[in-house]
């Protein structure tokens, strides 16, 4: 059964929703997540209201959605970051996606370094962590290289310190700012889940390893490898998708250039006394072969 999205309008398959939502009886089906979380935010601003005597209609302020360009995902125009490019508004889910919108080519290579920074501190990390086991496995004690001895705060934890912290800066940089904003809009999305998640275990770590004292001992794990692992991989994630965005963008530009702009169609003409036939060709009966723009071509049309 065919249904519409009350949030973006979108006539789907009720078997194709991705969520649906149950509101005083009804069931309401939607095309994505955000559509559905917009709705049960406040469902009566999505719909409309019959008054029970004169059947007069009152509609509340529906909220307008649009689509993020970069991403594809339906935003609160309300709430989400916009940008006004030759004349027209454009809006945003990230300023992760007004970066890459603006400069395109700038945002990819910055891409690049933070996804290069990011995972050579994971590789760092994991060649230090195995040299430790490894060193271990042979009989070494850890004391002879960590901590060092005229430095005894100096301690395992207090390395991945500072091999982790680089990656949260420079690789994570994006995510805390998106963060930041999806908070100044009250607003959730990926950029706050990941900031939130990896900030949370690097600060319980860094607590862990200077203030060692405060936690019973079986707390006192660290987490800085996870933060780390989160970051690079999602980062480097981003990145092939940017890649192949690109790619499939330029296929698409060169396919919409092939466009015609006019066609020749075979249309019934009413004949005019005062009027000349239009079009080059001939016609025949009631029906004459005219030029249009191929945007106006209707569906069963003999095109030429």
């Amino acid at each position: 059964m065919r249904v519409t999205d009350p949030v973006c309008e979108m006539i789907i398959e009720d078997t194709d929703a991705v969520a649906k939502s149950v509101y005083k009886g009804t069931t309401y089906y939607f095309c994505s997540e955000p559509c559905k979380e917009n709705f049960d935010k406040d469902p009566e601003s999505f719909l409309k209201v019959e008054s029970s005597e004169f059947g007069v209609r009152s509609e509340a302020k529906k909220r307008e959605m649009a689509k993020d360009p970069v991403c594809g995902m339906v935003v609160d125009k309300e709430r989400s970051l916009k940008k006004e490019l030759g004349g027209k508004t454009y809006y945003f889910c990230s300023e992760n996606c007004v970066r890459t919108f603006e400069a395109p080519e700038a945002e990819l290579k910055a891409m690049k370094r933070r996804v290069t920074i990011a995972l050579t501190g994971v590789l760092a990390l994991a060649i230090f962590r195995a040299a430790v086991f490894l060193g271990l496995a042979a009989g070494a004690t850890i004391l002879t290289w960590i901590p060092i001895p005229f430095l005894p705060w100096f301690t395992w934890g207090v390395w991945l310190f500072i091999i982790t912290t680089p990656i949260m800066i420079f690789g994570g940089k994006g995510f805390f700012v998106g963060a930041y904003h999806a908070i100044k809009k009250r607003v959730a999305n990926m950029d706050l889940l990941i900031a939130l998640g990896t900030s949370t275990a690097y600060i319980y770590s860094a607590f862990v390893v200077f203030f060692p004292g405060v936690l019973p001992v079986e707390e006192k794990n660290v987490y800085f490898e996870v933060s780390a692992i989160i970051i690079a991989f999602v980062l480097l994630g981003k990145y092939m998708e940017e890649i192949i965005k690109k790619r499939s963008s330029a296929a698409i530009r060169k396919l919409l250039d092939l466009k015609p702009q006019t066609a020749h169609v075979i249309r019934e003409v009413t004949p005019s006394p005062t009027l000349p036939p239009r079009g080059g060709g001939g016609g025949w009966g009631g029906f004459q072969e005219i030029e249009i723009p191929a945007e106006s071509v209707m569906v069963d049309e003999i095109v030429i």
